[in-house]
């Protein structure tokens, strides 16, 4: 049985908002990586997290009026190639 198959087990998520986080507003993510893109877009990156928070994060999102543009389920092969999710993919 793959993660895929078990949507409730903790995984590693890349989140893209719109427009650029300042340093100094970003202390509600908590050990999120924040990544400010070229393109104006703001790369988030999990740590290994679990439905119910990826829900309470998005939630956030929501009352803070971030447009969310997408949100990706890091694959068993790139978490592999990430080590465990501690490297950055996104570069400018």
């Amino acid at each position: 049985m793959t993660r895929a198959d078990q949507p409730n087990e903790a995984a590693i998520y890349e989140i893209v908002l719109r427009g650029q986080l300042a340093a100094s507003t970003t202390g509600w993510l908590g050990d999120l990586q924040v990544v400010n893109l070229p393109s104006g877009d703001c790369l988030l990156r999990s740590r290994r997290m679990d439905q119910a928070a990826l829900y309470g994060l998005v939630a956030r999102m929501r009352d803070l009026a971030l447009v969310l543009v997408f949100i990706n389920r890091v694959s068993e092969s790139e978490e592999e190639e990430m080590g465990q999710g501690t490297g950055a993919r996104a570069e400018g």
